[in-house]
């Protein structure tokens, strides 16, 4: 099971980011359910202190970041590489 905290708050009508109970409690549910079921149970860890919370409350695959926010970088460190070049 994989759950993307951005798509759960939106989903749950809450603030994304936040960690609001109706939020956790969602969260809790599917580790029941893959415990349940046997069942690995990752999630977008999107910081190190959510990586944290995420982990305690037994969370264990993750993913860090995004596509969009991987390309971005690339692209920012490209051009920044091309402009010490042309000094």
């Amino acid at each position: 099971l994989f759950i993307g905290p951005a798509d759960l708050c939106g989903s749950l009508g809450v603030r994304v980011g936040s960690i609001e109970p109706k939020f956790t409690a969602a969260l809790e549910k599917v580790i029941a359910a893959g415990k349940k079921t046997g069942r690995a149970v990752g999630i977008d860890a999107v910081s190190p202190e959510k990586f944290e919370l995420f982990a305690k409350m037994g969370y264990t695959l993750f993913t860090y970041g995004s596509d969009f926010g991987y390309l971005a970088d690339g692209g920012k460190a490209a051009a920044e590489q091309a402009r010490e070049i042309n000094r």
